[in-house]
């Protein structure tokens, strides 16, 4: 008989005794372990939990990068808003639920863009599910996430619903002044993130900034790239108020396509000391669905326009509206010999790929189709 065979056939007295802890311990406890293993391919069915349909987990970590003024925060409050508000967001669904918001950088320019898309999305109405605080947390003092974490719990026990998402805008404000190089610094940030997704079963989505080489990615240690479940890069378009959104890394689920989104100026129906309007800005509510960005070119960047604009007023557009809204939009001007032929090339594309019909006469319509 083999070594290995006898070993299999000696009497139960013959195993090596148990360390004493491990003897005196009940089975159902060391069961219950965190560490306990499952066998083989247990679970494969296994789905992903939607926060954000198609784009944002359940229970994740997740990082939205960009250079200054590329809309990333607008991109992320936009998805908070949605989520607080049980609203879809473009089409996808949402699981709604208290948003807990450090505005690090200032929150008072967010509490006007809440309320342009309040108004644009929400009929007006508040969001009482949307918290913004005006405090930057320092993310690697323990104390501060301690203090942080009860008072997130203790919002959502007041509203009576669960926690969604908990954002930290941005990485910079709240690294206490550490070094976002340094590995071991950027390491003590993630486990806070961690342990506040683990305490409150909430996505945590940390706001970042580009580093000087945008191709390179987020700033900083590449320590977060690899920790977080999904990353998008925010960069806005040439011209207009619109940006592309790519998801650069979708730990358990096929990345989405990369996306064009617009913004349009809102009027939130109030003027300042000068009397000028107060605005800000929205994407717009008719804008229910994603379009894939192809702006690779600034040709692409035109026709990605022109389709926005179409999109935005039911796919069909007398001519003359068509193009002073695009030029309105892209900051340009039909005056200028450089945008006009611009436009034109890019109209002239689209209706030789099928992609629109119609005519640039004064008194021609344009269709997407």
């Amino acid at each position: 008989m083999s070594a290995i065979l006898a070993r299999q056939y000696e009497p139960q007295q013959m195993q090596p005794a148990l360390p004493p802890q491990v003897q005196s311990a009940k089975a159902p406890t060391i069961s219950s372990s965190r560490f306990w293993p499952t066998s083989g391919y247990e679970g494969w069915e296994y789905s992903v939990d939607w926060l954000v349909k198609g784009y944002i987990p359940s229970k994740s970590f997740g990082v939205v990068y960009g250079q200054s003024g590329s809309y990333k925060s607008f991109q992320v409050l936009d998805w908070a808003c949605s989520i607080a508000s049980g609203i879809d967001w473009m089409g996808c669904k949402v699981k709604s639920g208290f948003v807990y918001y450090i505005a690090a950088e200032g929150a008072g320019p967010f509490r006007k863009r809440i309320k342009g898309w309040c108004d644009v999305h929400n009929k007006g109405e508040d969001i009482p599910n949307l918290g913004v605080a005006n405090s930057a947390v320092d993310l690697t003092d323990n104390g501060q996430v301690s203090e942080v974490i009860e008072v997130i719990l203790a919002n959502a026990e007041l509203l009576g619903v669960p926690v969604r998402m908990v954002v930290i805008d941005t990485l910079a404000r709240c690294f206490g002044g550490h070094d976002e190089n340094d590995a071991s610094d950027m390491g003590a940030a993630i486990v806070s993130c961690d342990r506040i997704k683990e305490a409150t079963g909430a996505t945590v989505v940390v706001v970042h900034h580009s580093g000087k080489d945008e191709t390179k990615g987020a700033r900083g240690s590449s320590a977060l790239r690899a920790a977080c479940d999904f990353e998008y890069c925010i960069k806005r378009n040439d011209g207009g108020n619109s940006y592309t959104m790519t998801c650069t890394k979708s730990k358990d689920a096929e990345e989405p396509d990369s996306v064009v989104i617009d913004l349009n100026v809102v009027d939130l129906g109030d003027k300042d000391d000068e009397g000028d309007p107060i605005t800000t800005l929205a994407r717009p509510m008719h804008m229910n669905c994603v379009y894939e960005a192809k702006a690779k070119t600034k040709s692409d960047v035109w026709q990605n326009e022109i389709i926005a604009t179409l999109r935005h007023n039911d796919g069909t557009m007398q001519w003359l509206a068509l193009r002073d809204e695009v030029h309105h939009k892209r900051g340009t001007k039909h005056s200028s010999p450089n945008d006009k032929m611009a436009l034109k090339r890019a109209m002239e594309s689209l209706i030789k790929k099928d992609q629109i019909q119609g005519s640039m006469r004064d008194d021609g319509m344009i269709i997407l189709t």
